[in-house]
């Protein structure tokens, strides 16, 4: 509605008066047959409500015009507000959490119907101040990864500082790829078998091929996966790799797990190392680096 302005020149005028002024200077007009059916609210409203409230008071439609012009003046008001906290608060379409919880109150649940108002376009009737709540207690809770169902398939996903609007998401996306030397993934990485690397990063891994099955497998997490890590005593969830490292849930979903042919996790390239990994100094006859 920015683009153009509704303008109502009769607005303060009462019904008789402008039905006497037509009678009076002979000027033609209509009615719609709707105006008169108990069917629509406006109408009960008007025929029903309104004459009860002018018996009161009978200017009482011009206080209902100045109390409309007053909201429609806040509400620009709190609009102009709620565009400058936008700016504190998003990082394109990332909500910032610690910045979004220092607005206030009233101005938090602003961002949030804009942020539903235009992700949601003409399918915002959906949506209700239930919805508001939920996003709410979501963003409040303890919880560092978490999301909330709303309508038509989105989510409304908690990922540590980050609060996002998400379509489809319930899908997750899987793969499993047998790996050959090369590997392309998802999550616009790829895996590559190396001659030689002086890194020592999590990036590279190396492997002795007496220790392991092969071929390798390059795949997506799996419920219940755990991984011996390297220096570590016994295993650990891999599901617990990715929440100390503050891995995003939409990336764990994709990231690469690599296993042997036995299901041994032997690498999560560029997060951590399995017990299987080589020092330089040892002895090994696979180096992969994920880049």
């Amino acid at each position: 509605m920015d683009d153009y302005i509704i303008v109502r020149p009769l607005i303060q005028y009462t019904k008789k008066e402008l039905e006497d002024y037509d009678l009076e200077n002979n000027v033609p007009y209509y009615i719609d047959s709707s105006n008169s059916k108990d069917t629509y609210t406006r109408n009960r409203y008007r025929k029903y409500v309104l004459p009860f409230l002018k018996e009161e008071d009978p200017q009482v439609h011009l206080k209902f015009l100045r109390f409309s012009n007053n909201l429609n003046e806040a509400g620009k008001f709190i609009d102009r507000l709620r565009d400058r906290a936008l700016k504190r608060v998003m990082d394109e379409d990332k909500l910032l959490i610690d910045k979004f919880l220092l607005e206030d109150e009233y101005i938090q649940k602003e961002i949030l119907y804009h942020l539903l108002s235009e992700f949601y376009q003409d399918d915002l009737i959906l949506l209700n101040d239930r919805h508001i709540d939920l996003i709410m207690n979501l963003i409040c809770s303890n919880k560092a990864n978490s999301f909330v169902n709303l309508p038509n398939d989105v989510l409304g996903k908690k990922d540590y500082n980050i609060f996002t609007l998400v379509r489809d998401v319930d899908t997750i996306s899987s793969y499993e790829i047998e790996f050959d030397n090369y590997v392309s993934l998802p999550n616009n990485h790829s895996i590559i078998r190396v001659d030689s690397s002086d890194d020592n990063s999590n990036d590279v891994c190396r492997l002795d091929s007496s220790e392991i099955s092969l071929p390798l497998i390059v795949r997506t997490r799996r419920i219940g996966d755990k991984m011996k890590v390297k220096g570590l005593d016994g295993s650990k969830k891999v599901k617990d790799i990715f929440i100390d490292k503050k891995i995003s849930i939409n990336n764990r979903d994709i990231w690469p797990v690599v296993v042997d042919s036995t299901g041994n996790i032997v690498w999560i390239p560029g997060i951590k190392k399995s017990k299987f990994d080589k020092k330089k100094t040892d002895s090994y006859d696979i180096i992969l680096k994920y880049s």
